[in-house]
């Protein structure tokens, strides 16, 4: 099990949705903050463990989610109303930096009037001039329209260039990307906000 970034596959939606936008990373702890449940892309947040469940979570919790966790839950304890914690860098495995966002949920619980919590993991959207400042105007085109399915001649008849024209911006893309198929450059596109599927 990789601790880097959480992994997309789920079958949800259509072939280029992320499952995060149908069902986001989730765990249930009880009030000792002890794996109950794991649900969707759970596990890309944690270290490998197993069996998970029963686990105390800040024992297997990725290292950066651990003092972000411990406040929001702290928060949502005292509270008893849900927390959100945003903008928590997270570094994966590859050396790159993925911005997630934790909200802790408490439950109500008819044991010994304790409270499990609900924990929800999703990856924030970043802004694509944050993230792919050095592309050119002209290869963001040609990138946002590869990532909503368009082939090398449409995309070429759209922004009136010549074929060889845009698939020489798609290899420029893909080289400056670090990409390797048209999936991966459209999954990008998606993450960073130039295409919504």
């Amino acid at each position: 099990m990789s601790t880097g970034a959480p992994k997309s596959n789920s079958k949800a939606g259509s072939a280029g949705d992320p499952p995060e936008r149908f069902a986001p990373a989730a765990i249930v702890v009880d009030s000792d903050l002890r794996i109950i449940h794991l649900h969707g892309g759970a596990g890309s947040y944690l270290l490998p463990a197993v069996p998970a469940s029963g686990l105390p979570l800040l024992r297997i919790l990725l290292p950066d989610l651990v003092p972000p966790f411990r406040t929001a839950v702290r928060r949502a304890r005292k509270e008893r109303l849900a927390v959100t914690v945003a903008g928590i860098p997270l570094h994966t495995s590859g050396g790159s930096v993925q911005t997630v966002r934790v909200e802790v949920v408490p439950l109500a619980s008819s044991r010994f009037n304790t409270c499990d919590f609900l924990i929800v993991l999703q990856p924030e959207p970043v802004p694509a001039t944050a993230v792919i400042p050095e592309l050119t105007p002209r290869q963001r085109e040609v990138l946002q329209l590869f990532a909503e399915g368009k082939s090398l001649k449409e995309v070429a008849a759209v922004l009136r260039i010549s074929a060889k024209t845009a698939e020489y911006h798609k290899y420029r893309i893909m080289k400056h990307l670090g990409v390797r198929t048209n999936a991966e450059m459209t999954k990008y596109a998606v993450r960073v906000g130039l295409s919504t599927l």
